[in-house]
């Protein structure tokens, strides 16, 4: 039995192509940014943690965006699809956004069974993989 999405909306994900992406070797970065590959959409869950508030930085106050996707699994192997560290989130329903992913989870049901994923999302590119 597959997981049931609620209220689910399509999300369109760009995912890095760093096989066309030129390196720095010394520094093993990318020279300008890194290249992104043909966008895709999947149908996600969207939970939205913390969106549009308010927050103060160092630079002033500033909007701040993130949360999490939930997508089965079966739906990214049909189309031969991962979601990887800093792939772009570039809309969810009719709302053109600009969100990077941060981390991915399986989540396992009371099957014991993973049949889905959780993608964090944040509107501040992630500096490092933890």
């Amino acid at each position: 039995m597959q997981p049931l999405l609620i209220h689910p909306q399509t999300v369109t994900i760009s995912q890095r192509d760093t096989s066309s992406t030129t390196w720095d070797d010394d520094a093993l970065e990318p020279v300008l940014q890194v290249e992104r590959g043909t966008a895709f959409n999947i149908r996600a869950q969207v939970v939205f943690a913390d969106q549009n508030n308010p927050r103060f930085r160092s630079t002033g106050i500033g909007l701040t965006g993130k949360g999490y996707l939930i997508v089965r699994k079966r739906d990214l192997e049909r189309m031969g699809k991962t979601v990887a560290f800093t792939d772009k989130i570039t809309s969810i329903g009719e709302e053109t956004v600009l969100y990077f992913v941060e981390s991915v989870t399986n989540v396992v049901s009371h099957t014991r069974r993973s049949k889905a994923q959780r993608i964090y999302f944040t509107d501040k590119l992630p500096t490092k993989e933890a």
